[in-house]
């Protein structure tokens, strides 16, 4: 199950995980059946996590957006969430900022909560600690009594498990990893913290395993990939860095009409054996087929629809752009390829896996 688009925020797209609609809806159907009079409160509390989750990466996008990242779409997820950008922060203090933001924006909430519970004499539980301390049964009923509370709490542990854990790609690596960048460089850095991460999420997911605890697993696969996907990435951009894309620029590839028709496309990707093409749209700009927008469409309607209107639409690379950027763009964006302009005028494509070959060469002839 895909992404649900819920929109868009400061220019940026917001998606909530397929896992987030999965656990709703799970939750909501064990509540129906086994505790009814729950039902409303867990709910709420869900809703809390939510909303905590999503201005938690807003923070985020905005700090790193005020740095001069362009973030393209915030994702959410029950654990946090992730932010999508065109490029990673050049600057170790800028992914510090970037990476506080949104722990200290809920640490913020969760002060505000007891300043006003204090002054105002809100509905919150004075004992709430000791409670938690003493009996977590309890503590959960209450929990389901307060939602001030449970607003209080989810942010806490937002907070606290983002920042603290220091694990990639969580907020805490982040920091982690800003700080040893101005020491030995940002390569050096991520490699080190992955491995660290990878080892972390190793030894969290047999805790889970052998606690019986499946959130604290799930957890743990979330960090390892994660960490696996931060450590490419890096070694992209820092493997084809100062690399001009000019020599990887396929100056005349083969790319059908917006107008044509669906089945068209499909039928030229089954007789040249290619995944996808670029798209000339009617009015002069480029997109790309590919056989996922063909299977979108349904077969049925094959025939009246028209590549423009299955296509991506693409903003041209420049053939001076650095080929470690553009790596990291096209392959963390599944961007299979990208029309490259020379003084404003088509000059060719530049393709995801031409650049993925040149960092495979040069990553051998590094070892070697």
């Amino acid at each position: 199950m895909r992404s649900v688009k819920l929109g868009k925020l400061f220019g940026v797209k917001v998606e909530l995980h397929s896992t987030f609609v999965w656990l709703g809806i799970l939750v909501a159907a064990l509540l129906a059946l086994f505790q009814p009079e729950n039902f409303l409160p867990i709910m709420i509390l869900l809703f809390l996590l939510f909303l905590s989750v999503f201005f938690h990466e807003l923070v985020h996008s905005l700090v790193a957006m005020q740095k001069g990242c362009k973030v393209e779409k915030i994702i959410l997820l029950p654990i946090g969430g992730l932010s999508v950008s065109e490029e990673l922060p050049e600057k170790p203090m800028d992914e510090f900022q970037i990476a506080v933001a949104g722990p200290l924006f809920n640490f913020v909430i969760v002060a505000a909560i007891i300043a006003l519970a204090s002054i105002v004499k809100l509905p919150f539980p004075e004992n709430w600690l000791s409670v938690f301390v003493s009996s977590p049964i309890e503590f959960e009923e209450m929990l389901l009594s307060y939602p001030l509370l449970g607003l209080f709490y989810v942010n806490l542990l937002l907070g606290a498990f983002n920042l603290f854990l220091p694990a990639l790609p969580l907020d805490g690596g982040r920091v982690a990893r800003s700080i040893l960048a101005s020491v030995v460089g940002f390569g050096r850095a991520t490699l080190i913290i992955t491995r660290l991460s990878v080892f972390f999420a190793i030894f969290l997911f047999m805790f889970g395993f052998f606690t019986g605890s499946i959130l604290i697993a799930i957890i743990a696969v979330f960090i390892y990939f994660g960490a696996k996907q931060e450590q490419e990435t890096a070694a992209i951009k820092q493997a084809l860095e100062g690399q001009n894309i000019k020599a990887l620029v396929n100056r005349k590839p083969f790319s059908v009409k917006g107008t044509d028709s669906i089945e068209k496309a499909a039928g030229l990707m089954e007789k040249r054996n290619e995944l996808y093409f670029l798209a000339r749209l009617e009015k002069g700009g480029f997109g790309f087929i590919d056989i996922d927008a063909v299977a979108a469409v349904g077969e049925d309607k094959w025939k009246q629809t028209t590549v423009e209107k299955a296509c991506k639409k693409l903003k041209p690379a420049k053939e001076g752009e650095e080929a470690g950027e553009l790596a990291v763009k096209m392959l963390g964006k599944g961007i299979p390829l990208l029309p490259v302009s020379r003084n404003g005028k088509f000059a060719g494509i530049i393709e995801a896996r031409e650049l993925r070959k040149r960092f495979e060469l040069e990553k051998a002839l590094k070892k070697n």
